[in-house]
């Protein structure tokens, strides 16, 4: 019986370190499309933030300062995030589209890797136009991720 409860303890241990890899790309996307969707640019700030405390500060903060003046530019009525590649515990990539409020989507691709304490955001691409956030070849069809 002691034997039965360690192994299931052990296996939703398992399931649960692995939903939570597996959930922290998609809680960062999420956090930024929740930002840029609602056109927050101190939300913009801290998601960015979060999402990429391993990258060199001058990078972030060029990255913060570009997405906060893209909100000068254009107004968002929020998106949606879309798993476009997924390699388990080793590559993840998330295409975010944002709808523009006055009509046309604009989209974004973030790309996570693996790192010895989690995965985290290595790339991130905003694209105006549809030809150019869809041009690199997704690896699955696209999966529409709930945030």
């Amino acid at each position: 019986m002691a034997r039965l409860i360690h192994s299931v303890i052990g296996i939703a241990a398992f399931f649960f370190m692995a939903g939570s890899l597996h959930a922290q790309p998609t809680n960062q996307s999420c956090a930024v499309l929740s930002a840029l969707g609602s056109n927050q640019k101190l939300g913009v700030a801290s998601a960015i933030d979060e999402a990429a405390p391993h990258w060199p500060t001058i990078n972030r903060e060029k990255l913060i300062e570009t997405l906060q003046a893209l909100l000068d530019s254009l107004q968002f009525n929020g998106g949606n995030v879309y798993r476009v590649a997924f390699f388990e515990g080793n590559l993840e990539e998330h295409l975010v589209l944002l709808r523009l409020k006055e009509g046309e989507v604009a989209g974004m691709r973030m790309r996570y890797e693996w790192a010895p304490d989690g995965m985290k955001l290595v790339t991130l691409k905003f694209e105006r136009k549809y030809d150019a956030y869809a041009r690199q070849p997704f690896s699955q069809t696209p999966e529409l991720l709930t945030c």
